[in-house]
């Protein structure tokens, strides 16, 4: 069983420092992924069962922004109504989360089947109608990668923290080397 020696050379505060940094970072894209696991996969799990209604499409049009890199996205921009029982109720979503494409000609594959004044079948949460969405989202194999990806990042933050903070690199001794 391997054991861990001590560090001969141990750390200079500066790059103690560099390996707190790293482990901050490292924390923080593991926590933004697990948000996103914990928050986002039970409702696109729950959305499957949604029941759906006739809708009316209102606009579909395309919006873009562009980000701090240079690069353009676009996005859905929706409305539409869709009645149950004596209510009127109206939806913006395309499908859960925010949705964006890389070129307009995506955008406008995505939008074709909601042209105005079309029907379609909206699907809405039965609990809170108003959260309502014209297609139901599955996990992509992005998605989960985001567990794997997850421990990936809490284990190098655990060994950049403990690097850290102890101000040693660990290193394994194995039974009968020297």
């Amino acid at each position: 069983m391997p054991q861990t020696a001590p560090d001969p050379r141990p750390l200079t505060p500066r790059a103690r420092l560099w390996s707190l940094l790293w482990a901050a970072i490292a924390f923080a894209i593991a926590t933004s992924m697990l948000r996103t696991m914990v928050t986002e996969w039970p409702q696109t799990r729950a959305s499957r069962s949604w029941p759906t209604a006739p809708g009316t499409i209102i606009t579909a049009t395309l919006d873009s922004a562009r980000n701090s890199r240079g690069t353009t996205r676009y996005y859905p921009v929706l409305a539409y109504t869709f009645r149950l029982a004596d209510s009127t109720y109206r939806g913006t979503a395309l499908r859960l989360g925010t949705p964006s494409f890389h070129t307009v000609a995506e955008g406008e594959q995505a939008l074709r089947p909601y042209g105005e004044g079309a029907t379609v079948p909206v699907h809405y949460d039965p609990g809170n109608p108003t959260l309502s969405v014209l297609e139901l989202r599955t996990l992509t194999w992005a998605d989960r990668l985001l567990i794997p990806t997850a421990l990936v990042a809490l284990g190098i933050g655990v060994f950049s923290a403990w690097e850290g903070i102890t101000g040693a690199t660990p290193r394994l001794r194995w039974p009968g080397r020297r």
